[in-house]
């Protein structure tokens, strides 16, 4: 949990260690500690308890778009020596997910004839019953795939949660004590489904920012507000706002996003060509129950 001195981030306490599945302490049980810093940085990927915690204590998505989450499972495949060639990239839209369900597949060469398999799911589905693993199976008995990982073998399999609403869900970034970034933030490329190098970006701005705050031995939002500053001039929020209103059109379908999606690459990012912000709705919200 994030530790506070009034209002003001002041660290964490780690969970305690050695409890059994009752929540009685085991033979190894360990107590948690507390760690104490002039500025607690979150980078704990999508929806982090502690970043979750942080953005409902201080209300920081206050007249902000919800955020809206996708998932990504993959496969890797050994395939026969010299059948895979590495860079070989390949995106598709459609199949197995139909018009009405936000995503696609991807499909990357490796080195080492490793050939990475995956589909990216938007959790705005209506059906309940829609389950991403059973979808990328799907996936593979498309003929095409079929034929790309035939003689192969799957070595390994993964999954990760993606914040796919974009620049205009992005919270409040600061608080006295404490900084968000990377995808605690939500800083990810949807259209690209790029994040990492924003990660990256906002780290080192982050960096920045607490350096002059030791500097000046001011922890406070007013002074940690200079990394949202910092962000704005930064190519982060020219590659972010140019596709700023990228997933919100899917909530019609896969043919009404595309449209917008073309729209906005000879609009600056504009919806529909004409709106500077879509709004968009939590992805719960689209279940029909």
């Amino acid at each position: 949990e994030l530790l506070y001195e009034n209002d003001q981030a002041i660290g964490v306490r780690t969970g305690d260690r050695g409890i059994d599945k009752n929540g009685n302490p085991k033979s190894n049980y360990d107590l948690g500690v507390d760690i104490h810093a002039k500025v607690t940085v979150l980078g704990e990927g999508p929806r982090g308890s502690l970043s979750k915690g942080l953005i409902n204590r201080h209300d920081l998505m206050k007249d902000k778009n919800p955020q809206v989450w996708a998932i990504g499972v993959k496969e890797l495949w050994q395939m026969p020596r010299g059948s895979v060639k590495a860079g070989y990239v390949a995106h598709t839209m459609g199949f197995p997910l139909g018009h009405d369900i936000f995503g696609g597949a991807f499909i990357y060469g490796m080195k080492n004839d490793i050939l990475d398999i995956g589909l990216v799911v938007g959790l705005d589905y209506k059906d309940p019953s829609i389950d991403p693993h059973h979808e990328l199976q799907l996936l593979k008995t498309h003929p095409w795939v079929r034929s790309l990982i035939q003689d192969g073998k799957m070595i390994s399999y993964g999954a990760k949660s993606l914040p796919e609403g974009g620049y205009y869900s992005l919270p409040k970034l600061t608080v006295n004590g404490a900084i968000l970034i990377g995808d605690s933030a939500g800083f990810m490329n949807g259209q690209r489904l790029k994040g990492i190098h924003l990660a990256m970006k906002s780290g080192m701005e982050a960096a920045e920012t607490i350096l002059s705050a030791l500097q000046k031995n001011d922890f406070s939002d007013s002074l940690l507000s200079d990394f949202q500053r910092r962000i704005d001039n930064s190519w982060i929020k020219e590659e972010l706002y140019k596709v700023r209103n990228f997933h919100q059109a899917f909530d019609k379908g896969l043919i009404a996003g595309m449209i917008n999606a073309g729209l906005g690459l000879i609009t600056g990012g504009r919806g529909w060509g004409v709106f500077d912000r879509l709004n968009s709705k939590h992805g719960h919200e689209h279940l029909h129950r």
